[in-house]
C-alpha cells in the first residue's frame, strides 16, 4: 500500500528525533513537544485537505469517548515520540500500535490511524479494541467494504452490540444488505450487553 507523502515525512521526523534523543536526554525534553507537534499537525492539515469527506448519514456510532480534536497536543506529541521509540525495538507491540492509532483517531487523522490499527490487529488478532477503531477509521474515509469486513471480523470474535450496530448501518446505507442489517439490529435490541442509547438507535433504524 502506498502511504501518503505527509505520513512518510512525519514518520521520518519521529525517527530522527528518536535517534537524537538516544544521544541526549536533555535534547528530548527541550525539543520533542515543539518539533513533533509542529510536524504532525502540519501533516494532519495536509491529510484533511485531501481525504474523503465524512459519510453524509452520520448514523454510525461515535467513538467510545467524544474526544476528537483535529490537532495533536504537545502532550500527545511527546507520547507519540516515546511510542515510536518503542516501535524501533518492538515493531509488533500491539499495545503501542493501538495507542498510536488511538491518538490519530482522536485527532481525526483517519489515514494514519488505519495504518497503525491495522498493524495492531495483525499483531494481536483476538483483541477487538483495535479492530473496532480500525472499522471507524475506514468508515470515515468512505471505505465501506473494508469497514464492514473489520466489523464482521470483530463480531466473529465477540458479538459486541456497538460493532453489530455499526455493521448494520454500513450494510443498510452503503452496501445494500438490508436483510442482514435488519437481523443485526434485532440482535442489538435483544442483547443484554447493549446500552439504552444503542438499543434506541437500533429500534429507530428498523
Amino acid at each position: 500500500m502506498n502511504r501518503p507523502v505527509s505520513f512518510t515525512v512525519i514518520f521520518a521526523a519521529l525517527c530522527i528525533v528518536a535517534a537524537l534523543t538516544a544521544m541526549s536526554t536533555t535534547f528530548l525534553f527541550k525539543t520533542k513537544p515543539s518539533l513533533i507537534k509542529e510536524t504532525i499537525n502540519r501533516g494532519i492539515a495536509e491529510t484533511q485537505q485531501n481525504q474523503a469527506p465524512s459519510p453524509p448519514d452520520g448514523k454510525i456510532l461515535a467513538l467510545p469517548a467524544e474526544k476528537e480534536s483535529p490537532a495533536v497536543s504537545e502532550e500527545q506529541a511527546g507520547e507519540l515520540m516515546d511510542l515510536m521509540r518503542k516501535l524501533q525495538t518492538a515493531p509488533n507491540d500491539a499495545d503501542v500500535l493501538y495507542r498510536i492509532g488511538d491518538i490519530f483517531i482522536a485527532s481525526q487523522d483517519w489515514r494514519r490511524a488505519e495504518v497503525f490499527l491495522n498493524r495492531a490487529t495483525l499483531s494481536r488478532p483476538q483483541d477487538i479494541k483495535p479492530r473496532y477503531l480500525l472499522g471507524i477509521s475506514q468508515y470515515q474515509q468512505n471505505k465501506f467494504v473494508a469497514a464492514a469486513q473489520s466489523f464482521e471480523e470483530l463480531i466473529s470474535l465477540k458479538e459486541d452490540p456497538a460493532a453489530m450496530y455499526n455493521l448494520a448501518i454500513i450494510y443498510k446505507y452503503h452496501i445494500g444488505k438490508n436483510t442482514e442489517a435488519e437481523a443485526l439490529l434485532r440482535k442489538v435490541i435483544s442483547s443484554s450487553e447493549a446500552d439504552a442509547d444503542t438499543v434506541s438507535k437500533a429500534k429507530t433504524e428498523l
